[in-house]
């Protein structure tokens, strides 16, 4: 065997046998998936999500993503009607200058000194109402790695990088949930989007108006109109 095959394969058993732990930055709150869900958007939400790395000219569908802020939202919007738009931005910054010096030390002195490596994460929301009000949001957080041989004996599952990146991505969206819910965007309660018409109410009763708005999810309403624009309830 070659003495550039024996060096090769053992910088592989090096990589192998060191240890890797993440942390989450936790510059945002922690806020639980449960707190978010049961929203209502009026009409329905419509979701794009996008992925890219900083440095990279393309950006990737994130289904996953789009996914959870639309089943929070109360899902899509029925047929024929718009809904609110949320269009998802996720950057990843992986810092590949640094990643790369990282690898250099850490492969001169054999894993024996540990090297970190930090991940940012920036995600802008742009959201666009059925009344047409619009709003934008934006989003901060980072993972940190950490690489060092004798760190394999303190390695587990919740701390492997793709688990602390998700869950970062996770408490990212549950954030701008939050805010939204803050703001009046998204309400609790109501008629769900996709629910058949009378909603909510007993026998499918209409419900009332208030002050010219849909008392079920509160979008402005013509009077004359037969049903809510926003939640498709009837209104006389």
């Amino acid at each position: 065997m070659s003495k550039k095959r024996i060096g090769g394969l053992w910088v592989v058993a090096l990589l192998a046998s060191s240890g890797c732990v993440c942390f989450p930055g936790r510059e945002l709150p922690e806020v639980p998936r449960e707190s978010v869900m049961g929203l209502n958007v009026p009409g329905g939400v419509v979701v794009d999500a996008a992925y890219s790395i900083v440095g990279q000219p393309h950006a990737l569908p994130n289904e996953e993503l789009r996914l959870g802020v639309e089943q929070a939202l109360g899902g899509p919007p029925r047929p024929g009607m718009l809904g609110t738009r949320v269009v998802l931005n996720l950057q990843h910054d992986m810092h590949q200058g640094g990643m790369v010096l990282a690898i250099v030390v850490s492969e001169l002195s054999v894993m024996l000194i540990p090297v970190t490596l930090g991940n940012d994460f920036r995600l802008t929301a742009d959201v666009t109402t059925l009344d047409g009000q619009r709003r934008s949001y934006v989003l901060k957080d980072s993972m940190r790695s950490w690489f060092q041989m004798f760190l394999v004996f303190f390695m587990s599952s919740r701390r492997m990088p793709s688990k602390v990146q998700r869950d970062v991505i996770e408490n990212m969206a549950n954030n701008l949930l939050a805010q939204m819910e803050r703001d009046g965007i998204a309400t609790r309660g109501g008629v769900a989007p996709g629910s058949p018409p009378g909603g909510a109410t007993p026998g499918g009763t209409p419900p009332p108006t208030a002050g010219g708005a849909c008392s079920y999810c509160g979008q402005k309403v013509d009077p004359t109109a037969p049903n809510c624009p926003g939640c498709g309830a009837p209104l006389r």
